[in-house]
């Protein structure tokens, strides 16, 4: 199998793409990234040769000479989908199939996509079984509903010479240079950190399969050579967790190691949609044995030590959705103006 060395990054300014950049580099291997913007490019490292474009209208020249694409870029949870449904399907789906075609076209070897395991639940559902990498649930919301139609889009153009592989990922959680707090344990963390306390709702059983950066990180990292995973959709998961198994490891991970003790608030109700659901990880504990990995324990620690050196936690730029919210505001002004 020929070495697959010079790597086409998309998103790589973002939560998983910053820090994957990093380890790409460390491990001697070749970075193009491509980004937006739409986070600034502070997190990108430097050796990366950076290209400032957007994914719906890829250049050939970006894939020359790449070996393979990880292709992390794209509307990331359900909040940024229900705000703009328009801009989520043109980036997951017909970005990603703007992406792909032309890699396939400029003779891209492989192809790794970042799906996510919100393509398991079902609307208004909590259900029992584990979810191997052949279920799927209603994918009714629009952002698991644009990540199953890529999906099945790439799987279509697996073949021979273009290897397709599918990454499925829990909820991620862990320090990163571009930071995220609108995910579950980062959540709590910096609630705990800013509030003294966290919320819980619908008595905290809603469960989620939950991944730490470090594991996804590996994941990318050694699926762009990895054997016998072309075709493939894989779950990258460090375990399942409820959401009350989560508050409590953040309450006991503080007190025990920083002497902090925080409220624990729960509430019997939930807000929102139900998203309650467990990932196998049978098949990436197959393929891809002894990943690397990050206790959410240590994650914690990290998270909270860094929060303490932070100016200001809640500014947008650390959520996805208050970003997104903040960007087309202006946009607008702007636009009244005439400015742009």
């Amino acid at each position: 199998m020929r070495k697959n060395n010079n790597i086409l990054l998309s998103g790589c300014g973002g939560y998983i793409g910053s820090r994957l950049a990093k380890n790409l580099l460390k491990e001697g291997f070749k970075v193009r990234g491509i980004d937006k913007g739409y986070f600034g490019f502070d997190a990108v490292p430097a050796g990366v040769e950076l290209i400032k474009g957007d994914i719906r209208e890829p250049k050939k020249s970006w894939f020359k000479n790449i070996d393979a694409v990880i292709h992390l870029a794209a509307f990331s949870n359900d909040p940024t989908a229900d705000f703009s449904p328009e801009a989520n399907w043109e980036t997951n789906f017909e970005g990603s199939q703007s992406l792909a075609t032309m890699a396939k076209e400029c003779g891209v070897k492989r192809f790794v996509d970042a799906s996510t395991c919100s393509v398991y639940y079902k609307t208004g559902v909590i259900p029992k079984q584990v979810f191997t990498e052949e279920d799927v649930g209603d994918c009714l919301a629009g952002y698991p509903k644009s990540k199953r139609a890529t999906e099945l889009m790439l799987l279509g153009l697996n073949d021979k010479d273009f290897e397709v592989v599918i990454t499925r990922k829990g909820t991620v959680f862990g320090q990163s240079d571009r930071m995220r707090y609108d995910l579950i344990v980062n959540t709590f963390v910096k609630d705990a950190f800013t509030k003294g306390e966290i919320k819980i709702h619908a008595g905290g059983k809603l469960e989620r399969p939950c991944c730490s950066i470090v594991r996804a990180v590996d994941a990318y990292t050694r699926l762009t050579n990895a054997p016998n995973v072309e075709g493939q959709i894989i779950n990258i998961v460090d375990d399942n967790f409820s959401i009350m198994t989560v508050a409590k490891k953040v309450y006991d991970t503080l007190l025990r190691k920083r002497n902090v003790q925080i409220e624990m608030d729960v509430w019997a109700t939930g807000t929102g949609v139900i998203r309650s659901y467990v990932a196998s990880k049978e098949k990436m504990e197959r393929l891809l044995p002894l990943l690397a990995f990050e206790t959410m324990e240590d994650a914690i620690v990290e998270i909270w030590d860094s929060l303490v050196a932070l100016e200001d936690p809640e500014d947008p730029i650390y959520y996805n959705i208050r970003n997104l919210e903040q960007l087309m505001y202006y946009k607008t002004r702007l636009e009244k103006l005439g400015r742009i």
